[in-house]
């Protein structure tokens, strides 16, 4: 479902020969919202879900088409004591993104990218560890948003995930939700 509407979506913004890019240059920004690891299939046979907050920053520049290139990154911190899960961890991207300019002030677009992922997690009852493992991957990206423009400042709702595969965890994905708010130059 979630590569359904990513497609609709990157081909409705490249297709979108007439839209013109409303802004052409860098922009820096901020972000935060939340994110979720899914579909834990751990070797002890426990399908889990767990996830919190995120936070970071991300810079880009949009080229006169309607494309811009970004980078970001995001802090990932997830200290759950009712299942006794602790994660702390790093995410970055790179990616491209197709935009379409709906109006003077509006758009949506996709991202298509790549994610680089470094953190820790462990599991815990009462105190006693059951499980602490590196999570360390790097996997495609893809997303979706919209955005809204208020002179050089710029507000934005976005879906992103990638899958999440380790010595751990097979066929998981990790999902983030984010508002954003960038100053274009």
């Amino acid at each position: 479902m979630r590569a359904t509407i990513t497609t609709a979506v990157l081909l409705v913004a490249l297709g979108a020969g007439g839209a013109q890019a409303q802004h052409e240059g860098p922009y820096v920004g901020i972000k935060a919202g939340g994110y979720s690891f899914n579909n834990l299939d751990t070797r002890d046979d426990l399908d889990d879900t767990f996830g919190d907050y995120a936070w970071g920053g991300y810079a880009g520049y949009r080229f006169a088409i309607p494309i811009a290139v970004e980078i970001e990154y995001l802090t990932l911190e997830e200290d759950n004591v009712l299942f006794g899960v602790d994660y702390e961890g790093n995410m970055f991207a790179a990616s491209v993104k197709p935009t379409w300019d709906i109006g003077e002030h509006f758009e949506i677009y996709a991202k298509l990218g790549w994610t680089w992922m470094d953190g820790d997690l462990q599991s815990s009852w009462h105190d006693v560890v059951l499980t602490e493992t590196s999570v360390k991957n790097d996997e495609f990206l893809a997303g979706v948003g919209m955005a809204t423009r208020f002179g050089p400042v710029h507000m934005r709702l976005e879906y992103q995930f990638n899958e999440l595969e380790t010595h751990y965890f097979d066929d998981a994905d990790t999902e983030y939700v984010t508002l954003g708010l960038a100053w274009e130059f």
